[in-house]
């Protein structure tokens, strides 16, 4: 959905007189925290579901939800909601920057390791000598 996520897309169906009664489940795979999960209720979703490739709680979240029918529309404070879904997409940011960063510090090390591969590879290409090429070998190694 593009510019709204599942918190905004909750106000939004429970401010609508036609949709107010649909019951809503939101699914994620990256908010799952105990302050996630209020923000969800306070919303106006059902439920908040850890999302995984078996979607293994879904059917039976789905039904719980559409036998209680939809929660009460949020009462009118808007301004804390949306303090608290920017704090919940702020942590969100903080999650993924460390988790790219880690990435790419993976990558830097990969880079390095094919790199080394690379000159091991072309010393051993170069020599025919097996005492040579590990001579060669070594000292692309050391360098």
């Amino acid at each position: 959905m593009p510019n709204m996520d599942g918190f905004k897309l909750c106000l939004a169906v429970r401010g609508d007189p036609a949709l107010c009664r649909i019951p809503l489940v939101l699914v994620s795979a990256h908010y799952s925290s105990t302050t996630d999960h209020e923000l969800a209720r306070r919303v106006g979703a059902n439920a908040l579901l850890q999302g995984t490739p078996e979607f293994a709680d879904v059917p039976q979240v789905l039904e719980q939800a559409l036998l209680q029918g939809a929660p009460p529309v949020p009462d009118n404070a808007e301004g804390e909601l949306e303090l608290d879904h920017a704090a919940a997409l702020s942590r969100q940011m903080e999650k993924q920057l460390m988790t790219m960063g880690g990435l790419a510090q993976r990558c830097t090390l990969l880079g390095a390791e094919v790199s080394l591969l690379g000159g091991v590879t072309a010393a051993l290409a170069r020599q025919r000598d097996p005492d040579e090429a590990l001579r060669s070998v070594l000292a692309a190694t050391l360098d």
